[in-house]
């Protein structure tokens, strides 16, 4: 579902929407049209939240910082108060980070634990010890 996809609770996404949670569940399911100004909103969410994705993905890869204003202006452009699109960019964020954490621990066989700094431990049962991943998120085989 695209609502999940983004990271967006239902009741989330209602909230962002100005409606109530059961009236996008009827949305949701087909039971009740979905109207132009409430189409036009998802779209708008829905397009700030890719592009807050792609700004951390693009900033994570070249090693940057996140640019705010960048996100502020787009949310301006795409015509979305700022209280929604602060929601909007936490929400994203929190999302990416949590399937960028996801990717890793499929990646290097971690087994979901992480230290207070938020490396990942790997538990080797066999020698009766953990291990801890460097600080690239990776364990070297």
């Amino acid at each position: 579902m695209l609502r999940e996809r983004y990271g967006f609770t239902q009741e989330g996404l209602a909230t962002l929407l100005g409606l109530r949670r059961e009236s996008l569940s009827r949305i949701e399911t087909g039971a009740v049209a979905l109207t132009l100004p409430v189409l036009q909103r998802i779209t708008r969410i829905v397009t700030l939240s890719k592009a807050v994705r792609e700004h951390l993905a693009s900033v994570e890869s070249r090693g940057g910082r996140v640019d705010d204003a960048f996100l502020s202006m787009l949310a301006v452009a795409l015509r979305l108060d700022k209280a929604t699109a602060d929601e909007v960019i936490l929400a994203s964020m929190m999302s990416y980070e949590q399937k960028r954490r996801e990717a890793l621990r499929s990646l290097s066989g971690h087994d979901g634990r992480e230290t207070r700094e938020g490396r990942m431990v790997k538990s080797t049962p066999a020698l009766g010890r953990d291990y801890i991943a460097p600080r690239s998120g990776q364990f070297l085989e």
